[in-house]
């Protein structure tokens, strides 16, 4: 099983299940929480915001330091676990 790891360090392009988040109205109101599904856009440099898609619907930016508490554990059907049977 894939270990957790942060909002801040995940991979563009993938797609993560939520499995833990801090207790803020913000995160909430963007539909950030425990069991919901993100796609990671992409993360701006220099400390910017990640961009995520949450739950297919809406595209959200969230901070370099709220992002680094969202505790994320890849979907199980993403491509990048896929192993090739043949």
């Amino acid at each position: 099983m894939a270990s957790e790891i942060s909002l801040h360090k995940a991979k563009t392009n993938n797609i993560y299940n939520v499995v833990a988040v801090p207790e803020m109205e913000l995160l909430k109101s963007l539909g950030i929480r425990a069991g919901a599904t993100l796609r990671v856009i992409c993360h701006y440099p220099l400390g910017g915001p990640t961009l995520v898609c949450v739950e297919d619907c809406a595209t959200v930016a969230v901070g370099k330091d709220v992002a680094s508490l969202v505790s994320l554990a890849p979907e199980t059907g993403d491509t990048d676990s896929v192993e090739d049977v043949a």
